[in-house]
């Protein structure tokens, strides 16, 4: 996600989800990659996804999952999580 290699990571997170299809930091990073792609209705499914899986699970917990250095970066994650739903 770091190196904007959308395309690796879609199809990376959506392997490990057929795999491990509970695994919440892979739902985040494919919902995160679904939006920076500009694909809102992936990102949105992937969210739906995410709350079959964690029906608590928040932005706040998001947000302390991946805690980017860079200020920057934890704003990407942010926003793409709250414009797929995510609160």
């Amino acid at each position: 996600m770091l190196r904007r290699d959308y395309d690796t990571a879609i199809r990376h997170f959506t392997a490990v989800l057929e795999r491990v299809g509970g695994f919440v930091p892979a739902a985040v990073q494919l919902a995160r990659a679904y939006w920076e792609t500009g694909d809102p209705d992936a990102a949105r499914q992937t969210r739906a996804l995410i709350g079959r899986i964690a029906p608590k699970y928040s932005l706040g917990h998001a947000v302390r999952m991946f805690p980017y250095p860079s200020t920057k970066e934890r704003a990407r994650l942010s926003d793409a999580l709250q414009g797929s739903g995510l609160a």
